[in-house]
C-alpha cells in the first residue's frame, strides 16, 4: 500500500512529533524491530507526505479521511494487513540477514573460538579446570556488594554440603597449609587510584588535601553509560552492541535507561553508569596496577 499501513502512518507521525523509537511503536502497535527497520528505510528513502496522513476513507462511504478508531476496531483476518495480504519480501530478509544477522554470526564465531583457544590454554599449560577458572573470572567482573553475598551464599551451601578442600600429603610433607574451606576468606586490598605519568598508590587521606571532589554528571548530560557486568563490556553508540569503554555511547541518564528497558528480559544486571565517576570492570583494574 501506497504510503504504508495505519500503524506506520501514526508510527511516522509520533517520530515526527519528537517521540522516541520506543514510545512511538508503542503508540503504534508495532513491535521495537520492525520500528527501528522503519527508521532505517525512511532515513535512507524519505517518505512522501501522504505518507503520514491517515488512510482515506474507502470510496462511498460519509465522512471525511479518518483513521481507524481506537476503540471497537472490526477483527482482522488471520495473516492479512488492512484486508489485504501482505506479500513476501525476499529482498528485505536476504536484507536484513547479510546487513544485522551475518555480521553477528560472524562476531559470536571469533569471539567463542578466541575464548575457547585461551580456556584451552588455562587446562594444558596452567592445569586449572576451565570451569574453575569460568566461575573465578565472573567472581572477578562481579560489582563487590554482589560478589560478596554471591560468596556468603555459596559459601554456607557448600558448607551445608560438607564440601571442603581435601588434605594433600605432598603440601603437608613441604610444610604448606592443607585442607579447610573451599572459599577463603580474607581482607579486602585497599583500592587504588590511576595516575597519569605517575605511580599508582594507595589511597589515603593524602590524596583528598588540596583536590577537587569529582563532580557528577547531571542527568540531562550525555555522560551515562550502560555497562554489562557479565560480559564486562559496555553498550556501544548504536545501543544494541558491546565495546570497550573507549568506544562505548554516552548518553542521557534517561535514554540509557530506555536502552536497557529495550533488552527486555535480557536487561538483567544492566547498569547505568557516570562517566565521570568511577568506572566498573577491568578496565579500571588495569589503569590501576
Amino acid at each position: 500500500m501506497i504510503g504504508g499501513s495505519v500503524q506506520l502512518r501514526s508510527y511516522r507521525r509520533a517520530r515526527r512529533d519528537g517521540l522516541a523509537t520506543e514510545e512511538a511503536a508503542t503508540l503504534a502497535g508495532i513491535s521495537i524491530g520492525e520500528a527501528r527497520l522503519h527508521d532505517q528505510d525512511d532515513a535512507k528513502n524519505p517518505p512522501p507526505p501522504e505518507a503520514y496522513e491517515p488512510i482515506p476513507a474507502p470510496a462511498g462511504t460519509a465522512g471525511t479521511i479518518t483513521e481507524e478508531p481506537e476503540m471497537a476496531r472490526p477483527k482482522k483476518q488471520s495473516g492479512t494487513v488492512n484486508g489485504e495480504v501482505p506479500k513476501p519480501d525476499p529482498a528485505l530478509a536476504v536484507k536484513i540477514y547479510r546487513e544485522d544477522i551475518k555480521p553477528a554470526q560472524a562476531r559470536v564465531g571469533e569471539y567463542a573460538q578466541e575464548q575457547s583457544t585461551a580456556y584451552k590454554a588455562i587446562k594444558k599449560q596452567a592445569h586449572i579446570q576451565p570451569q574453575a577458572a569460568k566461575l573465578a573470572f565472573k567472581l572477578d567482573g562481579m560489582e563487590e556488594s554482589k560478589r560478596d553475598d554471591y560468596l556468603r551464599c555459596l559459601r554456607g551451601l557448600l558448607t551445608e554440603l560438607k564440601i571442603f578442600m581435601p588434605s594433600d600429603l605432598v603440601d603437608a610433607a613441604e610444610g604448606k597449609s592443607t585442607g579447610g574451606d573451599v572459599i577463603p576468606t580474607g581482607e579486602r586490598p585497599r583500592p587504588k587510584l590511576a595516575t597519569v605519568g605517575g605511580t599508582a598508590h594507595p589511597i589515603d587521606d593524602s590524596d583528598l588535601a588540596g583536590g577537587d571532589e569529582p563532580k557528577a554528571s547531571a542527568d540531562e548530560d550525555e555522560a551515562w553509560v550502560v555497562f554489562d557486568p557479565e560480559a564486562q563490556l559496555y553498550i556501544d553508540q548504536t545501543g544494541k552492541d558491546w565495546s570497550a569503554f573507549a568506544d562505548c555511547g554516552r548518553f542521557t541518564k534517561a535514554r540509557a535507561q530506555e536502552i536497557i528497558d529495550s533488552f527486555g528480559d535480557d536487561a538483567d544486571g544492566l547498569q547505568i553508569v557516570d562517566s565521570a565517576g568511577p568506572l566498573p570492570g577491568p578496565l579500571v583494574s588495569e589503569a590501576a596496577e
